[in-house]
């Protein structure tokens, strides 16, 4: 072999040969230090000139340069060889490996190149230099050629389907409850509140429900809503992910199976040629193409030599096709005699064919004109019935394409809604209008009626209160001086008084004066108040028409109300329909999602989000969660019972542990002989309140809702970190608590998890069984040979293109 031959064999296919071998072995160990010296230039450590490094024993900028020069020049020459070995070069351009490495190899170059130089390295440092992190790329890339590599991305091929049915499931839980938890613990003040837009607290619903919880987002102890949302996330997470566990462990499994059942088949002899190729089932192999895959499976040689065809089997197939083409034959001569009817008739009556001898020898004497028209007629019955036969198809496919698209932009509109880059806020804006007029529903703060100036004794303007409350349904900057933000009242530019002079109470205070809508935006991109309505009206025509048609084509329609999605599109149209009432009351409504005051037609809203739901008729196989929860719901009460029961002891349990000493404000409060309330510990409180003291903290576990809340937590392994117990008892009772929650856990891995990869096999081989049924009985019973040609004449039994396709991709042809 020539040397430039082999070079091209040892880096293509290292697992060939022991040299390739080595080479494959050395290059990963080199693409993996230089990874880790590409993450040790990130630590503060010398090279950046710091008078403190936090790791001063790391090398300097030089050093870190020359390893680069090292691993650059290496990596250049591996991609040369490669380049000047390739047997064909046009072959070897197409491959993304290619341009992967040629990036990674060149990524550093031009920087080095301007160091040396020594001219400005900000343009390389922003762009070229940042590519290196393709060569942590390459190590997945070069990986591939061990067995476990190609198990593994086999078991996350065959995973993908079952796990786009769970994924849709997570994403419709997330959202639905990351609305309901903004609404539940609306964001007042931006810079304390903890869910600012729905999109991030569907970021911490996602952390919840993956029980990592890194306790930078945690809900109020004190609001109950939120509390309890969060609860039944904590416990869906311990279930959810169960289903998707066991799918790709199970998968894993098979995946490792099938490769060994393959490796032992091929260690067979070759006299076991025939037995071998009927157990090989195994897609690993990168040798057999699909073709030949499905021909061993189907019975059918490759070298396609003819096989006997027993004479039963031969005259059925016969018999059935004589007598298609004879009915075909007979109405085609039928058609050509009423057509030499119409453009040749026959001068009398007795001179028409009765005979089909007659009707052949009659069909040679036509004329040209009715030649013509009876290829014009046989292409119009053709055209017609193909368009026949797709039109409905098409039709379909149409309708549910928009269908879908209306959905997800439907969903997308309302989840933008909640984003402050997209909302104009500020006490002169239409949003905080909204906010201070359902605040001054409810309260009666000075802000709340109208004020006219007086004169004063200084240089400024004066102000004071009247009687009449102050008109809200004007435009901004109306002359009206009983209108909000006109003339000297609040959010009028000439206003001389602060926001809490006018709005002292704690609400007034909360929701007013330190809201986000009546505060300059801190990153403000666009205002799409005023054109929301616009999709809200398009979403809404669109979903009244679906609605209207399901109406129309439900077969029983006095059981329509039995029919979920019927009720669920219902309920997706009432926001629509109150924003309409609400402009025909005078009442423009808000559509964007803002923190204010609960009230029906900002809590009305929330429906918005179950359009989410609708996606479900899109997705293949969301039936096998619906088969998934009623069969296993019945046997998962019992270990959400014993949760239930396991946290309600284990919080009274760490409730006497960790409550300390119970103190009040102004008294002393002895614990051991002396006076655990600390100065500072009071500072602020007024006399009389009561605080809870450790030793000389103030205890987290205060009462039996904090303590449970943090047994839930804990026991669903989220770990918020919020709270944590303090005494060395409390620290053991942690412990035991904590090999139960990993008892507990086991249960919905083995009962949903288990119940969800039985249903879902048994919806594919549904779906499978459904495409091959009607050729189980003849095609099973053929010879190769003969299967394919009533693979294509029972195709044409069917008047469904899309059910031909499926049988010709189902048998490779």
């Amino acid at each position: 072999m020539p040397l430039r031959a082999r070079i091209n064999f040892f880096l293509s296919n290292p697992e060939e040969s022991n040299i390739g071998w080595r080479l494959q072995q050395l290059l990963m160990v080199l693409l993996f230090i230089n990874v880790c010296a590409m993450a040790s230039e990130t630590v503060d450590g010398p090279r950046f000139g710091s008078s403190d490094p936090g790791y001063p024993y790391m090398p300097g900028d030089s050093t870190f340069i020359a390893v680069e020069v090292l691993f650059s020049l290496f990596f250049v020459f591996e991609f040369v060889a490669r380049w000047v070995t390739a047997p064909s070069q046009s072959q070897f351009w197409r491959s993304v490996s290619t341009w992967i490495t040629l990036l990674a190899a060149i990524a550093a170059l031009p920087r080095l190149l301007l160091l040396a130089a020594g001219a400005d390295t900000e343009f390389a440092d922003a762009f070229m230099f940042n590519l290196r992190i393709l060569r942590a790329i390459r190590l997945i890339v070069l990986a591939y050629v061990y067995v476990g590599t190609k198990v593994l991305f086999q078991a996350a091929v065959n995973s993908i389907a079952p796990l786009t049915i769970t994924l849709f499931f997570l994403v419709t839980v997330v959202m639905v409850f990351a609305t309901a938890i903004f609404y539940a613990e609306p964001c007042y003040d931006l810079k304390t509140c903890t869910f600012t837009d729905i999109l991030n607290t569907g970021y911490f619903v996602m952390l919840t429900v993956a029980t990592v919880g890194y306790g930078s987002q945690v809900p109020s102890l004190h609001n109950a809503g939120s509390l309890i949302l969060v609860c039944i996330v904590m416990i869906f997470g311990t279930v959810y992910f169960s289903m998707p566990l066991a799918i790709i462990g199970v998968k894993y499994e098979l995946a490792w199976a099938e490769y060994e059942e393959y490796a032992e088949n091929l260690k067979l002899p070759q006299q076991n040629q025939p037995q071998r190729e009927k157990k090989r089932t195994s897609k690993l192999s990168a040798d057999m193409s699909r073709r030949q895959i499905i021909n061993a499976l189907a019975g059918r040689n490759d070298d396609d030599e003819l096989e006997k065809i027993e004479a039963h089997t031969m005259k059925y197939a016969s018999s059935n096709t004589c007598d298609r083409f004879y009915q075909l034959s007979q109405s085609i001569l039928e058609v050509n005699a009423s057509l030499q009817h119409i453009v040749c008739p026959p001068a009398a009556a007795t001179d028409i064919p009765t005979t089909l001898e007659a009707v052949i020898q009659s069909t040679k004497r036509r004329s040209d004109e009715a030649s013509h028209a009876l290829d014009g007629i046989m292409s119009v019955i053709k055209l017609h019935t193909r368009v026949c036969s797709e039109a409905h198809e098409l039709f379909s496919r149409a309708v549910n394409k928009v269908r879908m698209y209306t959905i997800v932009l439907s969903i997308a509109v309302f989840y933008l809604q909640t984003t402050s880059e997209l909302q104009n806020t500020g006490v002169r804006t239409f949003l905080c209008q909204r906010n201070v007029h359902a605040f001054c529903d409810r309260y009666d703060d000075p802000g709340c009626y109208v004020f006219k100036e007086v004169s004063g004794t200084g240089s400024g303007l004066s102000v004071e209160v009247t009687e009449q409350i102050v008109d809200f349904d004007c435009e901004i900057g109306d002359p009206d001086e009983t209108c909000y933000a006109s003339g000297v009242n609040f959010g009028s530019k000439n206003f001389p008084v602060s926001c809490s002079d006018v709005f002292p109470s704690g609400p007034g205070i909360t929701y007013v004066c330190n809201s986000r809508l009546c505060n300059p935006p801190v990153q403000f991109m666009f205002d799409m108040e005023p054109y929301w309505i616009y999709f809200e009206f398009l979403f809404g025509f669109l979903f009244t028409v679906e609605v209207a048609l399901r109406v129309y084509a439900h077969p029983v329609r006095r059981l329509i109300w039995a029919d979920l999605k019927v009720l669920a599109s219902i309920l997706i149209l009432i926001p629509f329909y109150v924003e309409v009432v609400e402009i025909m009351i005078g009442e423009w409504p808000t559509y964007s999602v803002i923190p204010t005051l609960p009230s029906f037609f900002s809590m009305v809203r929330f429906l918005k989000s179950l359009r989410i739901l609708k996606l479900g008729s899109h997705i293949p196989g969301s039936r096998v969660l619906i088969r998934t929860a009623q069969l296993t719901v019945e046997r998962i009460v019992i270990p959400l019972f014993f949760l239930f029961l396991g946290c309600v002891v284990s919080a009274a349990v760490f409730f006497e542990l960790e409550r300390g000493t119970e103190c009040f404000v102004g008294k002393s409060c002895m614990w051991w002989s002396k006076n655990v309330l600390t100065a500072e510990m009071s500072e602020g409180l007024p006399i009389g309140k009561r605080i809870c003291v450790q030793n000389t903290l103030v205890t987290m576990m205060t009462d039996m809702l904090h303590s449970t809340w943090f047994s839930l937590v804990s026991f669903t392994t989220v770990g918020y970190g919020d709270l944590y117990p303090r005494t060395s008892l409390g620290k053991m009772v942690d412990i035991i608590g904590v090999i139960f929650s990993s008892c507990y856990t086991a249960m919905p891995l083995t009962l949903v998890g288990g119940q969800f990869y039985i249903c879902y096999e048994l919806y594919a081989q549904e779906k499978m069984l459904k495409k091959v049924s009607f050729l189980l009985v003849v095609v099973n019973e053929s010879t190769s040979q003969l299967r394919w040609y009533l693979i294509e004449l029972l195709s044409d039994e069917l008047k469904s293109r899309s059910s031909r396709t499926s049988l010709l991709q189902l048998f490779g042809v």
